[in-house]
């Protein structure tokens, strides 16, 4: 899990915070929901030395194989600190004062907080204790009694809805799009305020089509009052490289600033654009 403070409620960006956010605690990370069509090698999760119940969450959220990036990745992030939910709290009370001053707080990014459900859970019911307000960035990908125990003790949500159809989903994301979907209506059902974010990938997903069905499922859902629109970078490029890995969407530009400005007036008027 990713840990990160700063003003505001949640991070713009978790995985790219501002100069002003610190990041507090990047111990274990969880196994991501990887999913590109790479070179597969037989691996087990259990031969990555993920702690006893990461790896249960692992096998209870339905993922049995990990993926060659997983496989590539774990190792290197294993070596982190472990810590416990109250060491982490003693380095969050040291900035009480700056959340009172920004109304700010404590958002968990990952990999994905979903998958150490109990552990979230049990440092959010800290931060409300000390008044702290509390957000999780996620891909919505798990909702179980121990997820939905969570969300009891969440703030607002940042949910990444990737796409607008099942088929992306399927090929980009390894997951249908009704899971998303369902736990968005359950965060609709408790009333949790919810950001609803989508990179925009040029040739993918930077189309009018794609944005009015965002549209539709934002109207649909009254917990959703902020929607962004984040434009597709290459930094992360590098990463795979540095990993011996092809980066799937590495061919394609970087989404210019225009385009999405033009997204989020079909977004918000429904109408048609020309799109360039």
């Amino acid at each position: 899990v990713l840990m990160i403070t700063g003003p505001g409620q949640g991070c713009q960006d978790p995985l790219h915070p501002p100069d002003d956010y610190a990041i507090i605690h990047t111990g274990v990370i969880c196994a991501n929901l990887h999913l590109y069509e790479m070179e597969t090698i037989s691996m087990s999760f259990e031969s990555l030395g993920l702690m006893p119940i990461i790896l249960k969450n692992v096998h209870n959220a339905g993922y049995e194989t990990p993926t060659p990036i997983q496989q590539a990745t774990i190792p290197l992030v294993m070596s982190g600190k472990e810590k416990t939910v109250e060491e982490i709290m003693v380095e969050i009370r040291k900035d009480s004062a700056y959340y009172a001053a920004s109304g700010g707080g404590v958002t968990l990014s990952g990999g994905e907080p979903l998958l150490q459900p109990d552990f979230a859970r049990e440092l959010f019911v800290l931060c409300h204790e000390n008044g702290i307000h509390t957000c999780m960035d996620t891909s919505g990908s798990i909702l179980n009694d121990s997820v939905k125990k969570l969300l009891d003790e969440t703030d607002r949500v940042l949910l990444d809805i990737k796409y607008t159809n099942d088929a992306d989903y399927r090929e980009n994301a390894g997951c249908d799009m009704q899971t998303p979907l369902d736990f968005l209506s359950y965060l609709n059902e408790k009333k949790i305020p919810t950001t609803i974010r989508q990179v925009i990938i040029p040739t993918v997903n930077d189309d009018e089509e794609n944005i009015l069905k965002l549209r539709e499922i934002v109207r649909t859902h009254t917990c959703v009052d902020k929607v962004e629109l984040l434009p597709f970078r290459t930094i992360c490029k590098t990463k795979y490289e540095n990993m011996k890995r092809d980066f799937p969407f590495g061919h394609l530009p970087a989404c210019s600033k225009e385009t999405v400005e033009k997204l989020y007036q079909i977004l918000n008027d429904g109408g048609s654009h020309e799109l360039s």
